[in-house]
C-alpha cells in the first residue's frame, strides 16, 4: 500500500524512513525482508507497462525531476517555516540559491527532515505501544516535520497530518489542542490561496483580503503547532511519567 501511495503521490515517500524503522523495531528481519520483496514486486508491476513500452528510464527521470526540482522554490504557497522566513514570498526565492557554500534551502530542508525522521524513530524505539497511539503520533510528527522543514511544498501537503493525529487522539487526550489548531490552519492553508474563496470574502468585506499577512499568521501558527506536537511526542516517549 505504501508503494502504491508513493507511486501515486511522491509526498508519501516522506513516511518511508519511519515505516522502515517501525518494521525493523517491531518485526523480525525475515518478515521485513519479505515485505521488501512484496514492495519491490508491486513497484515492478506498476512500471511494467513503461518497461514494455520502452519508456521506463524517461518515466523514472520525469518522476525524479517532478519530485526534486519540479517547482524549485522555498515554498509553493505552503504556510510553513520557509514561508515565514521568506516573508510570504516563497515563490520568489529559489530553493537552490546558495546559503553558505554549497548549502541550499533544499539541502538544508531535506537534511533537517532526515534528522527529524531519525529522532522520531529513535524516540519510538523500545517504547511499549499496545494501542498504536505512539505509532500514529510518530507518523503525524514526521508528516508535520516534512511540511514544516522541506522546500517546494504546496498548501495541501499538510493533509496527511490530520488523519494520523485523529487515530492517535483516543489514546492521547493532550493532543486535542494541537489537533484543533492544525485543523484550523490547514483549512486556512487551503482557503487563502483559492480565489473562489478569497474573492467572495473580499466582496463581503468590501475590501481586498490581506492574503499575505494572513498567510504569515497561519505560517506562524503552523510552526507553533509543529513545536507543540514535537514537545508532546517527546514527553510521551520519555522514560518517566508524562
Amino acid at each position: 500500500m505504501a508503494a502504491l501511495g508513493a507511486l501515486s503521490k511522491p509526498q508519501t515517500n516522506a513516511f518511508w524512513p519511519l515505516l522502515l524503522a517501525l518494521g525493523l523495531l517491531r518485526f523480525s528481519l525475515p518478515r521485513v525482508a519479505h515485505a521488501g520483496l512484496v514492495t519491490a514486486g508491486v513497484v515492478v508491476l506498476v512500471f511494467l507497462p513503461f518497461l514494455l513500452g520502452g519508456t521506463l528510464w524517461t518515466s523514472l527521470d520525469a518522476l525524479f525531476r517532478s519530485t526534486f526540482g519540479g517547482e524549485p522554490f522555498v515554498s509553493c504557497n505552503a504556510n510553513n517555516l520557509w514561508w515565514l522566513l521568506s516573508g510570504g514570498r516563497g515563490y520568489e526565492i529559489s530553493d537552490t540559491a546558495a546559503l553558505l557554500g554549497s548549502l541550499t534551502p533544499r539541502v538544508l530542508g531535506l537534511a533537517a527532515f532526515a534528522g527529524a525522521c531519525v529522532l522520531a524513530a529513535w524516540r519510538l524505539a523500545r517504547r511499549p505501544d499496545p494501542d498504536g497511539t505512539l505509532g500514529f503520533l510518530a507518523a503525524a510528527v514526521v508528516g508535520m516535520s516534512f511540511f514544516t522543514l522541506c522546500t517546494e511544498l504546496h498548501e495541501n501537503h499538510m493533509m496527511a497530518v490530520l488523519p494520523l493525529l485523529a487515530f492517535a487522539l483516543p489514546g492521547e487526550r493532550h493532543l486535542w489542542p494541537v489537533f484543533a489548531l492544525l485543523s484550523v490552519t490547514f483549512l486556512l492553508n487551503m482557503a487563502l490561496f483559492d480565489t473562489s474563496v478569497v474573492e467572495p470574502w473580499g466582496r463581503w468585506l468590501k475590501a481586498p483580503v490581506p492574503v499575505r499577512a494572513l498567510s504569515l499568521a497561519v505560517a506562524a501558527a503552523n510552526t507553533v503547532g509543529f513545536l507543540a506536537l514535537w514537545r508532546l511526542y517527546w514527553v510521551r516517549t520519555s522514560d518517566g511519567p508524562s
